[in-house]
């Protein structure tokens, strides 16, 4: 329902305005209460293994890319760490470890859980709920029931999250600006900015199923523009880099065209009318303020 999509957009656009530290906390609280039942299911798979299932042969149809490309969006939040780096109290320690650990500690529960799924389900692609359905398979109704608990809030989790990140990249752009002033560690007009967009997208998108894909392209943008970061960077010599170092961007932006090339004709167009907006944005605000500096000012008498 869009409504009530939009009403929780909302009311986490809300929680955020109360400050980095509340956001914090609730962001703490929602990953321990999305993981346990994760960690839970992961191990009953390894305990417990459900009977093996005849898993269907692979037809030539299958569209490996745009698979891809929608399971991008299970791996974000990684790439978000960065950009709370100057709230921390030694980032320069803390952020590798925070980056490395959750991208490794991802992968390693996400591909047990996948094992489980697909060695107890014969229709995977047709579940409904398939780790919740993969518990049940296990042999265990009650982690049944905690995994959809957990799955629900897992959603809310992840919303939250890229409502708390996400006004950061317009702060970023908007250096220097009022768009980018903070309040309790909180760039407010930027989340009121960001809140706007969400609802916008909510109500204007033809399946809210698209906003997945999005939020994956949108991604995969991001890496392939951090990578060429990399390169001039790196050719430039900038922050103790040698050109050497550009060797990660070779990978990243092969990976990277490879996912783009599977998304829709749409969804290209949806986020190209985006990029366009913000760009426009971006000069027009910065054109209002040199008009603004250059008025003169009326000195009192």
């Amino acid at each position: 329902d869009r409504w009530a999509a939009a009403l929780a957009a909302t009311v986490l656009a809300l929680v955020c305005a109360l400050g980095l530290k509340a956001s914090a906390r609730l962001w703490s609280a929602l990953t321990v209460i999305k993981l346990v039942p994760l960690v839970v299911l992961a191990a009953l798979v390894l305990v417990h293994p459900a009977p093996t299932v005849d898993v269907p042969a692979l037809t030539r149809d299958s569209d490996w890319l745009r698979a891809s490309l929608t399971a991008t969006f299970v791996f974000q939040g990684f790439e978000v760490v960065p950009l709370l780096a100057g709230q921390a109290r030694h980032p320069a320690r803390s952020m590798p470890i925070a980056i490395l650990g959750s991208l490794l500690g991802a992968t390693v529960l996400y591909l047990i859980l996948q094992h489980g799924a697909v060695a107890a389900l014969p229709d995977l692609q047709g579940e409904a709920e398939p780790l919740v359905a993969t518990a049940s398979a296990h042999g265990s109704p009650g982690i049944a029931r905690l995994v959809r608990i957990g799955t629900s809030v897992s959603a809310l989790g992840i919303a939250f999250g890229m409502t708390t990140t996400t006004p950061r990249y317009l702060a970023a752009l908007a250096a220097g600006t009022r768009l980018a002033a903070e309040r309790r560690g909180m760039p407010l007009r930027a989340l009121g900015l960001t809140w706007l967009l969400v609802v916008g997208l909510i109500f204007g998108l033809g399946e809210l199923g698209e906003l997945l894909a999005l939020s994956s392209l949108a991604v995969v943008l991001q890496f392939a523009v951090v990578a060429l970061s990399l390169v001039q960077l790196a050719r430039t010599r900038a922050h103790g880099l040698s050109p050497r170092d550009a060797w990660p961007a070779l990978p990243t932006l092969l990976v990277a065209l490879a996912l783009l090339s599977a998304a829709t004709g749409r969804e290209w167009l949806i986020a190209g009318a985006l990029l366009v907006a913000g760009i426009g944005f971006r000069v027009g605000y910065g054109r209002w303020r040199r008009s603004r500096r250059a008025l003169p000012t009326e000195r009192p008498m």
